[in-house]
């Protein structure tokens, strides 16, 4: 298993990046940037202070003259990289080169002169006995001199360690081979060939505390910015899902669509998450005295927004076959479904449930075809219950001959009552995992009163308080019936 510290190790940018991942670099640019102009800018002035603060008068003329080189090769490099950051405005790749360049190339030069500097004027540098050579002078303070050099660029750069290794290596590798050619040349006597080695032993540990600066910095930076950037795509998709939501409620029939011809429709939609993937169609949509009324109840198999676009497609083509057949009987428009979810959906295992309708107040009947659907109660004025069962496959499953539902035709008079409901209504499960069932739906059915227009709602209520928690599929009841 990966540790936080190897997942920081380890990163680099995909080869595909997601989304994510072109906004943590952009972000991290713009935090390197700043970060890289200020470094810059603290090295200039460090710069400054120290050599107008230490500048030796007294040094020998060639001593002074490799410092200001030094001292003007420092300063020329940082300034021209500050420009460069602040003008140029350069991608995360040529930032990190950059900050290659100032934290490991002028911090070996002055390794390099800081050296020749000691050889050149001993005696300015007299924290040890001058009689000790300027080689073990030197292996002495070379560790708190790297370990000041990476520690800042630490500080200011937000590296990852992977990238702070880079620059770390290169300082403490010119550093050793400086300590080491002082061992061949200058440094003979046995105790001080061992303390330059321990001195040599500590510059590598000395640029550790950068290496964990870097790691404990970018691991913050990271969950940081993933804690924001999940909260800001939360919001966005609640949004986004508000407005699939109103696109996808706006197929439904308006709630005051049949509320004054002979066929009337009452019905009510719970969807398991902010939006689903059942469908409640009717035809014609804008005449509701129409002698004939077509109703289609869909379910396509799945929840949340997989589900919804599918559902959408099948609702753009159920709009195309009535645009194109308005007489559709039921089965041919089971017929024409099941072609298309065949054709288009169920390669990626996308199936759906259909139960069609067609209301003819002309000669007082029901036309009906299931598809694989709940069985749909019919409640005679009488008040007996007359089952609607399926009689053919669910949708997308087999094609051809071997799909053929039938048109069944039963009797619609005035005080008849259709219910029809997808499986979201008898799955709700409570507490113990008892669901409602088909069985446990027609029981209720049998209980509640002769006033069609409120079934649906009061089972709703019936089924959210026998689950007694969060839906678990989409809920769609819908009550047709006869005045």
């Amino acid at each position: 298993m990966t540790t936080p510290s190897q997942a920081i190790l380890d990163y680099l940018p995909p080869a595909q990046p997601t989304e994510y991942d072109l906004e943590l670099l952009s972000e991290r640019m713009r935090w390197l940037r700043k970060r890289f102009i200020w470094l810059c800018a603290i090295n200039i002035l460090i710069e400054l202070s120290f050599f107008l603060t230490f500048g030796r008068d007294a040094a020998p003329r060639i001593a002074q003259s490799l410092e200001i080189l030094n001292v003007c090769i420092q300063l020329g490099g940082y300034l021209a990289a500050l420009v460069y950051a602040i003008r140029a405005r350069p991608n995360l790749a040529a930032l990190l080169k950059l900050g290659l360049y100032i934290t490991a190339i002028l911090p070996s030069l002055s390794i390099l002169f800081s050296r020749a500097n000691i050889s050149l004027d001993r005696t300015s540098w007299d924290f040890m006995d001058a009689s000790s050579p300027s080689g073990l002078a030197w292996a002495v303070m070379s560790p708190t001199g790297i370990f000041l050099f990476f520690f800042i660029a630490c500080v200011f750069i937000p590296w990852t360690v992977r990238e702070a290794l880079v620059p770390a290596a290169v300082i403490v590798l010119v550093n050793a081979a400086v300590v080491l050619a002082d061992l061949l040349f200058t440094i003979h006597r046995t105790d001080q060939r061992l303390l330059a080695l321990f001195c040599l032993g500590i510059s590598f540990l000395s640029v550790v505390p950068g290496l964990l600066i870097c790691w404990w910095r970018f691991s913050r930076f990271r969950k940081r910015f993933r804690l924001t950037y999940e909260s800001t795509g939360y919001r966005k998709l609640q949004v986004e899902l508000a407005g699939a939501r109103r696109v996808h409620e706006s197929s439904l029939p308006a709630q005051n669509l049949l509320t004054t011809g002979p066929v009337r429709l009452a019905y009510v939609y719970e969807p398991m998450r902010q939006i689903g993937g059942d469908i409640l169609f009717v035809h014609p949509a804008d005449d509701p005295v129409a002698p004939v009324l077509s109703v289609l109840l869909v379910d396509v198999n799945g929840h949340g927004f997989g589900a919804a676009l599918m559902a959408n497609r099948v609702i753009g083509e159920i709009q195309r076959l009535f645009a194109e057949n308005s007489d559709a009987s039921p089965d041919q428009v089971l017929v024409a479904l099941n072609r298309y979810v065949r054709l288009t959906m169920a390669r990626n295992a996308v199936f759906a449930t259909a139960l069609c309708l067609r209301f003819d107040t002309r000669t007082g009947t029901l036309q009906h075809a299931n598809g694989g659907h709940p069985p749909a109660f019919l409640r005679r004025s009488d008040g007996t219950i007359v089952r609607l069962e399926p009689d053919t496959y669910l949708l997308g499953v087999v094609d051809g001959p071997d799909y053929c539902p039938a048109c069944q035709s039963t009797p619609f008079h005035p005080g008849d009552a259709l219910l029809a409901y997808t499986d979201g209504a008898t799955e709700a499960r409570d507490l113990a995992g008892e669901m409602i069932t088909i069985g446990g739906l027609h029981e209720r059915l049998q209980q509640l009163g002769s006033h069609p227009d409120r079934w649906p709602q009061s089972l709703l209520h019936q089924i959210t308080s026998h689950r007694r928690g969060p839906a678990e599929d989409d809920t769609l009841l819908a009550a047709i019936y006869r005045v």
